[in-house]
């Protein structure tokens, strides 16, 4: 008896302890709210509408609740290149909308919304500033594009829009689990090679002479 009712204050403790994990710390399996997505803009729509494009790095977010239906993201964007627009300062503060309300245990998340990356460097579409000066991101659909370094040293973004100059197309490597998907038998019975997996860029500082035309 001793031992039994040991081993059921121990269970009750675990369950105490992960619901106020779930709803008070963190949430385990918080609910997500998606709200509509929208269709990816030309980089000349982007331009167009952009107050200001930048180039920087992601320093650290946060999650502010707007209300019940809308959450937004805040992020710092440090030293900054101003490709379009003035911007004097080399801190400026964007948002995106979706994030994640802990104390409420649910999330909000858009088709375009994905997190920043502290460290990495971004190039971003902004309009919009806040009362606060935060720039909304990222001049309505998309507009925010990480920025990588090629086996050469070049910084390279995906080509993301269909009217970009100067794209390259390159195979590289499949993923495992691609490569055995995209096998299989064709329809003369014979084995089927995977189709290549190939990657699109530009380089940034050619996406930047098109943008600044």
């Amino acid at each position: 008896q001793k031992k039994y009712n040991i081993a059921l204050i121990f269970l009750i403790v675990i369950v105490i302890v992960l619901i106020i994990n779930e709803f008070v710390i963190f949430p385990i399996f918080p609910s997500k709210k998606v709200s509509a997505s929208c269709i990816q803009s030309q980089l000349s729509d982007l331009t167009s509408k952009s107050e200001l494009i930048i180039t920087g790095f992601a320093d650290n977010s946060k999650w502010n609740v707007i209300n019940e239906n809308l959450m937004e993201t805040h992020t710092k964007i440090k030293n900054l290149d101003v490709i379009k627009g003035r911007f004097s300062n080399d801190i400026i503060m964007v948002r995106q909308a979706g994030g994640c309300n802990v104390s409420s245990n649910y999330c909000i998340e858009t088709s375009i919304f994905s997190k920043f990356q502290d460290g990495k460097k971004y190039l971003l579409f902004l309009s919009n500033p806040n009362e606060e000066g935060v720039y909304n991101g990222f001049s309505d659909c998309g507009g925010k594009y990480e920025i990588k370094v090629d086996a050469s040293g070049n910084e390279i973004v995906d080509c993301f829009a269909l009217d970009i100059d100067n794209c390259v197309e390159k195979e590289i490597p499949c993923p495992n689990e691609q490569a055995i998907a995209s096998g299989g038998i064709d329809e003369e019975g014979k084995e089927a090679k995977p189709s290549p997996c190939i990657e699109k860029y530009v380089l940034l500082n050619d996406l930047i002479k098109q943008i600044q035309k």
